[in-house]
């Protein structure tokens, strides 16, 4: 019975967690803080047809994609906004040392919200 209660536990942690991740990058894409970063609306500078377009869209993602997956990570740390703003302030200013704080606030509440909703803080 303990193997299938931690099996559920470590299932329902999962789904938290990757929903957790969809919460922080769709709020990361709308207010893309990384001047260099690939979004989701956005074109690597060449020619479409180039063999080497879809490598360089998916390049620029992936990094962003990987900060995501580290702030969700650290979630368990977070008890309040203040905890998530020095989180994010954090995780972005090692890709690109211009994140203005003001703005990891304002998404950072944004956010907060929608993880505390969700229960993953």
């Amino acid at each position: 019975m303990q193997v299938i209660t931690a099996l559920y536990v470590s299932i329902m942690k999962a789904k938290i967690a990757k929903k957790a991740f969809e919460i922080i990058r769709e709020v990361v894409h709308r207010w893309k803080p990384i001047s260099w970063a690939g979004y989701d609306d956005d074109e690597p500078d060449m020619d479409p047809s180039d063999p080497g377009y879809e490598a360089a869209k998916s390049m620029l993602c992936d990094e962003l994609d990987g900060t995501i997956n580290s702030i969700v990570k650290r979630l368990s740390r977070v008890q309040t906004e203040d905890d998530l703003y020095f989180l994010l302030h954090r995780a972005f200013s090692e890709l690109d040392d211009r994140v203005p704080s003001e703005d990891c606030k304002k998404y950072g509440s944004e956010i907060y919200n929608s993880l505390k909703k969700l229960g993953a803080i």
